[in-house]
């Protein structure tokens, strides 16, 4: 091109292009302006303004602006109606960017509209208006626009939703291609959170206009069934507490029909006992034309339960809202599905069996009360238990369920056949019929004729329900006599069984319902015996009423028991009372009762059942004039109280609060206490108590304290009794009737301190004093004014005794010390010894007169005694081993004629004082004439051979009298020998041994050898035979004693007379007419006559003398025997008691004539007395 080509064209297209520049420069001014006009408070005003006209409600926006691609607006919102506070909606980013060219040409387009951070906060008043119906109104009256609106984009972000407290928040919408009027098909996505964290996914695709078309798919992966179901509750619900689920669900909407088809898989649904799983599938069709909804199918399949089926319409949802449904199952596991009932749980109870619907039919209107109702309930193998207590098992049912709009109606059978399974109900057989109003609340139920056995008891009676009398419940059951043996399936549980008797009882309820009612039973036992784990008991006969009144939440239980003749393991006891239980107090009214020997009867005893405290469970007890007696044991007008609580720690367990106690009186074989009180303060440290009394003469005290929840540790006790009566305590130690010594007066303090332990035992120091003390026996007092005291202590392993004595008025003085090993078993060993210090013998006689014998009593006593000895306590046996100290002691009892002088020595004692050493007498000589030479001889060693024990310087009877007597005593196992006694005894010496024992009664032997004893001296010595007879003697005694007195004596006396000494062989003509019973005179009697034989042989037993010879005999020299004297054959025998009481009587003649001038022979009267043989001269 030239250049002049150019230019001209230039000029031709300047104009053109000054234009366009103009053009654009306007538009950019234009652009300019507005976006400075839109910055201002005015346009931003004005927008909102026209916008609050708009919707008829405040709308109010922070910022406007202008864009390249539009308009801009932040902080915009919508306030709510009057009525509700807040606002309604808020955006916090609005972005409108048109399609500028479509725009200028008309046409409704928009490029993108994105809004962020978008909140609706939908909220419903008390009146049940929501907060954008008054928006939804304003929008529905606007005129459409007859353009269609177009937008390429239109987004949503960070969205939220609020629905009356609930929000669901991250909610993103993305639109593409939307047009309003359905020229276009747009794409949905739309994906949220709901408050518990469960994200849903909505896609497909819609077509707005006149007739829209809807086809998206909802899905929600791993949701959390607590959050989902939670948007529609008001309370959370445990059972979804861990369950998850999976939804997926397809909705359609063209040409006017609603379709909903899919699926909601579930899990983890916390049953009582396990977990449910399954599924909830729906295909469900809705009409706009006719308003109806198909159920296509729906289904609920829960695993291992089975499955519910529904099908039917529901017609006119806008208007009459009417419906038919059928419902079908197949056989439903009831266990898994009762599980899921929150108050099934609660009951603890679990069942088991199946159950099935038949064709369930429900026909009617929402809101119009029951429906129509066909079908029938089957029940099969259903069984209860709770906490493994089966109720029934093996029970079927069979219930047609029919209903109108007034109500509902079941009536069928419910049966039972006897159970393998041990139920407490068996054979049960109830015809049921119950009728529910419309709102499914009871109206009436009955079964009647109703059997079954129940415990083993066969019950027949009825149940009745209407809601049309005043107390709606009755129930009325009985049962006639039951052999006690058919309760054993039942009692087998607990380990009992009856095997006889008879069991009977009725009972009546009414009442208003379960909450309200009154209830009367009573219950008859009769014969009953059986056994429980190995032990027998019985009953005679039992009774049992009560009464239950259920009053809102009091109930008042009320009644009486008896039993008579009860037994278990060997005991035997009776009781009755009457009962009352109000408020969690129960009281026992009249309580009396006797059980192995224990009787009780109280006026009233109450309880407070208060519920536990977390680990503290309240008590309160109160126990009122309270009688209790058990064979010398009674305790009467017992009251008290105990307030606190039992603590139960997971670790320790303990009381706390207070126990007071109150006594009138305590007795105790006879004896009493008074007044006795008991404190007692639990705590964690355990108990300790204060006890005071007034008994046994005095005042006793005692402190005690013991963990009763740790049996191991110690008991401590600190006991005491001031001023007590010794004979009531004597008395209280079961001593009461002995046959010794009892306490007839004195006063004790006395105290005991320690400690007892279980499996330890006893520790503990004791001291006591006595004063004023009096023993007595047989009505007699022995001693009186004696001083006790004792101090020791004990332990399980060792007893001590510190001190004890005992002295007499007179100042005589008993002191015993020693210490025992195992004093508790019967292993104990030890030693105690005793100590008598030396003391005048009237010290000790005097003061114990009135225990000695008549004779002694009368007699008097010189000299001192003192002794001491031991115990030894070892192998079950206590042996006393003593000495006992005599000096110059003297005896005289004139009306004995016995005089004991010059006691000199010691003598020792030894004694079992268990009784378990069998005594050993020493088995006497082996004697016979012809040894009695050498025995002699032996004695006479034996008393030569060393220094006596024990020196008498005579014994004196009447006239006849000893020489000084010499004794060695030795003694050991229970007895003391004699191991040689020597005397002189008229002439001649007079030799023995022996042996004694004062166990278990007087026993001894005594062996005397009489050696060259003068029969002169000895008649010389009695006045009344003097000159009788002549000559020496010797012989031997020998005397038993078997510990049943003079009865039980038993010996032997062997004597025999010679010439020597210068003593003839000489007999008296007063004997031989004595002997012969009549006067003899003559040549023949002019003299004393000699005699050549003389001897006395006689047997000893059984407290009776028997002579077996009685001779005196001369030979002259002519060998002819003219004297011979014997005992007649018939009086040979004579009492041994008899026997002593006569030569008592001798001597003391012979002693009373001693010093009178006496006869000689040429003075005999001439007429001698007569001479009838009387063994008692």
């Amino acid at each position: 091109m030239s250049e002049r080509e150019y230019k001209k064209g230039w000029r031709a297209r300047k104009p053109l292009l000054i234009a366009a520049g103009a053009f654009l420069l306007l538009i950019l001014f234009f652009v300019a302006g507005i976006s400075l006009f839109l910055s201002t408070s005015l346009a931003r005003d004005q927008v909102a303004r026209r916008l609050s006209d708009y919707l008829q409600e405040k709308v109010s926006i922070s910022d406007l602006s202008a864009s390249p691609s539009g308009i801009r607006a932040r902080g915009v919102s919508i306030a709510n109606p009057a009525g509700f506070p807040g606002e309604l909606a808020t955006v916090r980013f609005l972005e409108i960017a048109p399609n500028w060219g479509d725009l200028i040409r008309g046409k409704r387009t928009f490029r993108v509209i994105a809004v962020d951070g978008v909140t609706l906060d939908l909220a419903k008043n008390r009146e049940g208006t929501w907060n954008y119906a008054h928006l939804q109104r304003v929008l529905a009256a606007k005129k459409p626009s007859p353009k269609e609106t177009y937008i390429d984009r239109l987004s949503v972000d960070n969205g939220a939703i609020r629905l009356q407290g609930k929000e669901w928040h991250g909610i993103s919408v993305k639109i593409r291609n939307f047009a309003a009027k359905g020229s276009l098909e747009s794409q949905l996505a739309v994906v949220g959170e709901d408050a518990g964290g469960n994200r849903y996914s909505i896609a497909g695709k819609l077509r707005p206009g006149k007739e829209p078309v809807v086809d998206v798919r909802v899905t929600a992966a791993d949701l959390a069934l607590k959050a989902f179901v939670a948007q529609g509750a008001k309370k959370e619900d445990r059972l979804l507490h861990d369950a998850r689920g999976n939804l997926d669900v397809r909705c359609t909407f063209q040409e006017g029909a609603a379709g909903v088809d899919g699926t909601l898989y579930f899990s983890g649904i916390r049953g009582a006992r396990r977990e449910i799983a399954g599924k909830l599938t729906a295909n469900l069709s809705y009409a706009t034309k006719g308003d109806e909804v198909r159920i296509v199918r729906s289904a609920l399949t829960i695993n291992k339960v089975g499955d519910i089926k529904a099908a039917g319409a529901l017609n006119g949802l806008r208007k009459e809202r009417s419906y038919d449904l059928v419902l079908t199952t197949g056989n439903i596991a009831l266990a898994p599905l009762l599980e899921l009932i929150p108050q099934w749980e609660r009951m603890k109870l679990t069942v088991a069996g199946s159950g099935q619907l038949s064709s369930l039919h429900l026909k009617g209107r929402f809101g119009q009360g029951m429906p129509a109702i066909a079908g029938r309930l089957n029940l099969a193998e259903v069984s209860l238990q709770r906490e493994g207590k089966l109720f029934f098992a093996e029970a079927d049912a069979a219930i047609d369920l029919t209903g109108s709009a007034h109500g509902f109606e079941g009536k069928g059978l419910l049966t039972q056949k006897e159970s393998r399974s041990a139920g407490m109900v068996q054979n049960a057989r109830l015809p049921v019929r119950f009728v529910l109003s419309e709102k499914f609340k009871p109206v009436r139920a009955e079964a009647s004729e109703l059997r079954a056995t129940v415990l083993g008891i066969p019950l027949t009676g009825n149940i009745s329900f209407d809601t049309r009398r005043s107390g709606p419940l009755a129930a009325k059951l009985q049962s006639a006599s039951v052999p006690g043996p058919a309760l054993n399936p039942w009692l087998a549980r607990v380990g009992t069984r009856l095997e006889a008797g008879t069991v009977a009882a009725a009972a009546d309820l009414s009442g208003p319902s379960l909450k309200e009612l009154h209830l009367s039973g009573s219950a008859r036992l009769s014969a009953i015996t059986g056994a429980r784990q190995g032990t027998r008991f019985e009953l005679r006969q039992g009774s049992l009423t009560a009464h239950l009144d259920r009053i809102t939440r009091t109930t008042v239980v009320r009644g009486t028991a008896e039993l008579h003749d009860a037994g278990y393991a060997g005991k035997k006891g009776s009781a009755a009372f009457a009962f009352n239980y109000r408020d969690r107090r129960l009281t026992m009214d009249k309580l009396r009762g006797d059980w192995a020997g224990t009787s009780v009867a109280a006026a009233r005893l109450e309880m407070d059942l208060a519920p536990r405290s977390g680990t503290r469970l309240p008590l309160q007890l109160r126990v009122s004039q309270c009688d209790v007696s058990r064979g010398n044991l009674a305790v009467s007008g017992l009251s008290g109280t105990l307030r606190g609580g039992y603590n139960s720690a997971p670790r320790r367990k303990w009381l706390d609060g207070n126990l007071a106690l109150t006594a009138g009186a305590v007795s105790w074989q006879g004896t009493r206490i008074d007044n006795v009180h008991a404190d007692v303060a639990f705590s964690q440290d355990g108990a300790r108590g204060n006890i005071n009394a007034v008994g046994y003469g005095g005042a006793a005290t005692a402190t005690v304290s013991y963990d009763p929840f740790r049996p191991d540790s110690d008991c401590g006790f600190d006991l005491a009794l001031r001023g007590g009566s010794l004979p009531q305590l004597y008395a209280l130690a079961g001593k009461g009737k002995g046959k010794g010594a009892v306490p007839t007066a004195g006063s004790v303090d006395a105290a005991l301190t320690g400690t007892y332990r279980r499996g330890t035992g006893l520790s503990c120091m004791f001291r006591g004093a006595g004063k004023d003390v009096a023993l007595a026996a047989k009505g007699k007092t022995i001693v009186s004014h004696t001083a006790l005291t004792i101090q020791g202590g004990l332990d399980p392993k060792r007893l001590t005794l510190e001190q004890a004595t005992a002295q007499l008025e007179s100042g005589a003085r008993l002191e015993v010390k020693g210490t025992l090993e195992d004093p508790l078993t019967p292993g104990r060993k030890g030693v105690i010894s005793l100590q008598i210090p030396q003391t005048a013998v009237n010290a000790i006689f005097d003061p114990l007169a009135n225990a000695l014998p008549r004779f002694l009593q009368e007699g008097t006593v010189t000299g001192s005694v003192g002794g001491s000895g031991t115990v030894t306590i070892a192998d079950g046996r206590q042996m006393l081993a003593a000495r006992l100290s005599l000096k110059n002691v003297g005896l005289e009892f004139p009306s004995q004629k016995l005089v004991v002088t010059g006691v000199d020595g010691e003598v020792p004692i030894s004694l079992d004082l268990s009784g378990k050493t069998a005594i050993q007498l020493s088995g006497g000589l082996s004697y016979s004439r012809a040894n009695f030479k050498k025995l002699l001889a032996d004695l006479k060693a034996k008393a030569g051979g060393g220094a006596p024990s024990l020196v008498v310087e005579k014994i004196a009877l009447g006239s006849l009298e000893t020489g000084k007597i010499a004794l060695r005593l030795v003694a050991r196992e229970g007895t003391t020998e004699i191991s040689s006694l020597a005397t002189t005894f008229y002439g001649g010496p007079l030799v023995g041994t022996g042996s004694f024992s004062i166990q278990n009664g007087i026993k001894f032997r005594n062996d005397l050898l009489v050696d060259d004893l003068s029969l002169k001296q000895l008649c010389g010595a009695l006045p009344a035979i003097q000159g009788y007879i002549s000559g020496r003697v010797n012989g031997i005694l020998s005397v038993a004693e078997t510990g049943r007195g003079a009865e039980g004596m038993m010996g032997f006396i062997d004597l025999w007379a010679h010439k020597g000494g210068g003593e003839k062989m000489l007999v008296s003509r007063e004997f031989l007419q004595r002997l012969s019973k009549r006067k003899i005179s003559g040549l023949f009697l002019t003299r004393d006559r000699p005699y050549d034989q003389a001897e006395i042989k006689a047997t000893l037993e059984e407290g009776f003398l028997t002579f077996d010879a009685l001779t005196i005999k001369h030979t002259n020299l002519l060998g002819v025997r003219d004297i011979q004297v014997s005992i007649a054959p018939t009086q040979n025998r004579i009492e041994l008691q008899h026997l002593f009481s006569t030569i008592k009587e001798a001597a003391s003649r012979s002693k009373a004539k001693a010093g009178k001038t006496q006869q000689t022979p040429s003075e005999t009267p001439s007429e001698a007395p007569a001479t009838e043989f009387k063994w008692a001269e």
